[in-house]
Formats: C-alpha cells, sequence, structure tokens
C-alpha cells in the first residue's frame, strides 16, 4: 500500500511546493514601487525646474539619484526572478532599468529642451503604472 501512495505523496509535495513559488502579490514589493515612482518623478520635476532657469543639476546628485535607483531595481528584479511564473514583471523591470540607463545618458550629455525631460517622465511613468497593475493582479499572499 505504502509503495502506491509514495508516489502521489511526491507529485503533491512537488506541487506544493511550486505553489510556493508562484509570485504572490508583495506589498514590500508594492511599496517600493510607489516610493521609487514619487522620487524619480520629484528628480525629474526638479530637472525640469532647473532646465527652464537655464541650469542643471550637479554630476554628484545625478549619479547619486542614478545609483540609487538601479540598487533598487537590482533589488527588486532579483526578488522577481527567484519565482515562478513571473516573467511579465521580470521584462518590466528590466525594461524600466533600460529608461533609467537611458535618461542617465541623455542626462550627462546635458537636457536641450525641456520636452526630453517630459518624455523621460512619461516613460518612467508608464513603466511604474505597468509594474503596480501587474503586482496588485497578483494573488494576495494567505497567513498559514
Amino acid at each position: 500500500m505504502f509503495r502506491k501512495l509514495t508516489p502521489l505523496l511526491a507529485v503533491v509535495l512537488l506541487f506544493a511546493c511550486a505553489v510556493t513559488y508562484y509570485a504572490p502579490h508583495d506589498a514590500e514589493t508594492e511599496t517600493k514601487l510607489m516610493a521609487l515612482q514619487s522620487k524619480a518623478e520629484f528628480f525629474y520635476q526638479t530637472t525640469a525646474t532647473e532646465l527652464e532657469a537655464e541650469r542643471s543639476l550637479s554630476l554628484e546628485t545625478q549619479n547619486r539619484f542614478y545609483g540609487e535607483t538601479q540598487e533598487i531595481l537590482g533589488n527588486l528584479q532579483n526578488k522577481a526572478e527567484s519565482y515562478l511564473n513571473n516573467k511579465d514583471t521580470v521584462h518590466e523591470l528590466a525594461l524600466l532599468r533600460e529608461s533609467f540607463d537611458i535618461a542617465q545618458d541623455l542626462q550627462a550629455h546635458g537636457f536641450r529642451v525641456l520636452d526630453e525631460v517630459l518624455l523621460i517622465q512619461k516613460a518612467m511613468d508608464s513603466h511604474f503604472r505597468a509594474l503596480l497593475s501587474l503586482e496588485r493582479a497578483k494573488p494576495q499572499r494567505r497567513d498559514r
């Protein structure tokens, strides 16, 4: 009798473990995304204000912002990659990181017009909206 139950038990355990690694909704990830979105919005609004006044942010300020941003995104991406069936979130995080890389490169060479900053801000917002929508659509974790 136990010989027949052993394969069944193995299958049940395998599926139980797989469910654990399916990407659940994570309030911490959602909070970090919203905080990063606010930080980016403030940074690009400050950049736009400086550009209108024919000034630019210091290179130190730019490097600090982009360094912190890449660190946060790297942590979020590592966490997202640890779950199965989470490829959309992983992909969207990669696109957001790439957008920040492009923005940093453009800013390092100096924005020429205000529209460049506004377009970057809109692109970032669309990535953040997509990520937050993906996160909110995930199943809620159940306390055990």
